[in-house]
């Protein structure tokens, strides 16, 4: 959600000469982000086009594109998109403090690693008690 994911669709030309390929897109979710514009594909070469999508709300998102070849030809695929919001996970379920023979300080501390899995960026806060035992560093992020 709130993030552009980007795909590449290949058209491979294995004729023997050039052929003109473009993309067709009629969703607000992918025309802002899709290369809509022309490629002249040598024969033997590949034309690449970034088809994007964008949403600003959690759904499950179905749409067709259109690949026209020598404006004479036209072929379809499908994008599909499940939207969610952003869900960080924290690496580990418990933490287990412990004092190393070799710990001669006051403290211990633990690793704690929080992943994002999804494309776009997340912040996170640890809120910590006024009377907490507890450290996080960075506390924001």
């Amino acid at each position: 959600m709130n993030s552009v994911a980007r795909k590449t669709f290949s058209i491979r030309n294995e004729l023997r000469g050039a052929i003109q390929g473009r993309l067709e897109v009629y969703d607000e979710e992918l025309k802002e982000h899709t290369y809509k514009g022309t490629w002249i594909i040598p024969n033997s070469q590949v034309g690449h086009f970034t088809v994007g999508f964008y949403s600003g709300e959690c759904k499950e998102f179905s749409s067709t594109v259109t690949y026209v070849i020598n404006e004479r030809h036209n072929f379809q695929f499908k994008v599909t998109a499940e939207v969610v919001k952003v869900r960080l996970e924290i690496e580990k379920t418990s933490l287990e403090f412990k004092f190393s023979e070799d710990n001669h300080q006051m403290f211990t501390s633990e690793k704690l690693s929080i992943l994002n899995p999804g494309n776009a960026p997340a912040n996170y806060e640890f809120r910590i008690g006024r009377n907490s035992l507890f450290e996080f560093d960075p506390r924001i992020g």
